[in-house]
């Protein structure tokens, strides 16, 4: 439970960015396929005039990050995101609510959004804590629903798997399964991994076999890389609970992943120990490194090349009240920066202000909403009224070539600030 005042709005940050020729979505949580949380846009924003724009309230805590993407074809995105009070809403990005839809239970689930069956219309992908998984179609129309045994929390993510038509869904379940379905619910296979799924998957070739790897974290203190079609099943045991999600790093890829033992993670695939066990071929994943915080780790990693060395850094925030860069190769401490509480929100990055590299977003459970440039210097912040728990999202909502938007949507009030054109 978190210890935190009820706060009932959705808050937004807005800024000027540099015109781009079509607008990037952010469709799922952290992202991309990888979860990298990484934006590539860029802007020329001068952090002097920003401001509030504009509050949405809700009558319960918003617990869901949000998926930004254009619903009904205007060239312009539309924002969906979920809420305690069991209603999955839809934006747009004056505000104005264009639809919502009521589950049994509350939606802690962030959605997915992309046309999974080639009707060339977005569907619409979340959980819920009633058990269920819903589709609905970009107006917000129930298509089909799957039914689990249990809350499901983790995010789920829609890909083309198999090679065969339309994506295939994969989700966890804190019923200890990770599903995956086709593009019309049917199940194609069911993973039973011990432990209650909170953790997102990330979807990579990790093995270098050619083919789309599942990977995900679970609550009996697992991270697993599953296949399908097929039966491998690798796994590699931490110290506790895996509620952070799996980022994917390095052109031979890296699972980069934090347990709430306080290590962060970095796992690399090992042909060594092949064998099979409980009908599934396993083998071994190896430890490249792992760097130990002060505290309980539940953020999920963000990775992007912040200080030109040509490969990827990672970015986490822990319970200890550090957020930390570390070199995704070596596991060397680069930076941190201590906030005034708890960081359980997922960063983002993305280049803010039209440098030459990258800035960091995120928030604390002191209420703080940061922007840290990549010499660790705080070059703007907003105070919220209470902890920020869900993580930063940045799309140009509108596609006007004149403005973007940084949304960072958290468990408090979600404000929508602007600067404007002089």
């Amino acid at each position: 439970m978190v210890n935190a005042s009820r706060c009932l709005l959705l808050v937004f940050i807005a800024f000027i960015l540099i015109p781009a020729t079509n607008a990037e979505e952010w469709p799922k949580f952290r992202h991309d396929l990888r979860n990298t949380g990484f934006y590539e846009g860029e802007s020329s924003l001068s952090y002097d005039n920003l401001s509030l724009l504009w509050v949405f309230e809700t009558d319960g805590w918003i617990r869901s990050s949000p998926a930004v993407a254009d619903l009904d074809n205007d060239n312009e995105l539309e924002i969906v995101f979920g809420s305690d009070n069991g209603f999955l809403y839809a934006l747009d990005s004056s505000r104005r609510g264009l639809w919502s839809f009521h589950t049994g239970g509350r939606i802690r689930s962030s959605p997915f959004i992309g046309d999974i069956n080639n009707d060339s219309e977005p569907e619409i992908i979340f959980g819920s804590d009633d058990g269920f998984l819903y589709v609905l179609n970009s107006g917000g129309n129930l298509l089909w629903s799957f039914k689990t045994g249990d809350a499901i929390v983790s995010s789920p993510v829609a890909v083309d798997i198999d090679e065969g038509p339309g994506l295939e869904i994969v989700f966890g379940s804190m019923d200890e399964n990770l599903y995956l379905l086709n593009p019309k619910g049917n199940l194609l296979r069911k993973f039973e991994l011990k432990g209650g799924i909170e953790s997102s998957p990330a979807i990579a070739d990790f093995d270098g076999d050619g083919k789309l790897d599942i990977i995900i974290g679970t609550n009996s203190h697992n991270v697993y890389v599953l296949s399908y079609p097929g039966t491998k099943r690798l796994a590699f045991p931490t110290g506790g609970r895996v509620v952070s999600s799996p980022v994917i790093v390095g052109s031979a890829p890296r699972i980069v992943i934090a347990s709430t033992d306080g290590n962060i993670y970095s796992l690399i695939y090992s042909e060594y120990g092949v064998g099979e066990k409980e009908g599934y071929i396993e083998a071994r994943i190896n430890r490249a490194w792992n760097y130990s915080t002060e505290g309980e780790v539940i953020s999920s990693a963000a990775a992007a090349n912040l200080l030109g060395s040509g490969y990827e850094e990672i970015v986490i925030g822990s319970r200890d009240k550090n957020l930390y860069i570390l070199n995704s190769y070596t596991g060397k401490l680069l930076r941190k920066y201590l906030t005034n509480a708890p960081i359980c929100s997922s960063p983002a990055i993305a280049n803010i202000d039209g440098e030459n590299e990258s800035e960091i977003i995120f928030g604390s459970d002191d209420g703080m909403l940061y922007i840290m440039n990549s010499s660790w210097e705080r070059v703007w912040s907003y105070k919220c009224k209470g902890a920020i728990k869900t993580s930063p999202v940045i799309a140009d909502l509108n596609n006007d070539e004149s403005q973007r938007q940084l949304l960072p949507l958290q468990l408090q009030p979600l404000h929508l600030s602007n600067r404007r054109s002089k």
